[in-house]
């Protein structure tokens, strides 16, 4: 299997987000069981019922998926990093946030990620529109074509550098 290289930033919020997914997962299962035990006495078989089992396969999954990328992934070096930063200032890169506008003028906030984990605000390098956007400056019209054969074009609105980001969590 070959491994992705990712900055270590984007190592790190992967890590972060897997950690708080697991937390979340502890703690819903946590909750339902204080909340199963106050009702009638904590019966096990109530306990894996209905939206409970749902709320805690969803998490599961997520953690899952965490765990799956970072077993995926080889960070790059501090160097490495630091040079293409610096290269590719204003060009869209992995790990950065990117609005971009639609053809039908519709628009979408999203960070460009090695491993898509959050499919609602993350596009991946590795999908069509993630490769047609990387590389790319405010301004430009990037065109593609979907998975399932539509052409579709976007405009990169703005970036947000991934090392802003970072920072600004500092």
């Amino acid at each position: 299997m070959e491994k992705r290289r990712v900055t270590a930033a984007e190592y790190n919020r992967i890590k972060n987000e897997c950690e708080s997914a697991e937390k979340a997962l502890r703690a819903a299962m946590e909750d339902r069981k204080n909340q199963v035990e106050n009702e009638s006495g904590y019966d096990e078989k109530l306990a894996q019922t209905g939206s409970f089992l749902h709320d805690i396969y969803v998490l599961e999954d997520r953690v899952n998926r965490y765990k799956d990328a970072l077993s995926k992934i080889e960070v790059e070096s501090a160097e490495e990093t630091n040079s293409d930063e610096k290269a590719n200032l204003n060009e869209v890169a992995c790990g950065d946030v990117v609005t971009i506008k639609h053809s039908n003028g519709a628009q979408r906030t999203v960070r460009l990620v090695s491993f898509l984990i959050d499919y609602r605000s993350e596009i991946s390098t590795g999908s069509p529109a993630g490769d047609a956007i990387i590389g790319h400056k405010v301004g430009d019209v990037c065109e593609f074509v979907t998975e399932d054969g539509q052409k579709r074009s976007v405009t990169i609105v703005s970036i947000q550098k991934a090392s802003e980001i970072e920072s600004e969590r500092e």
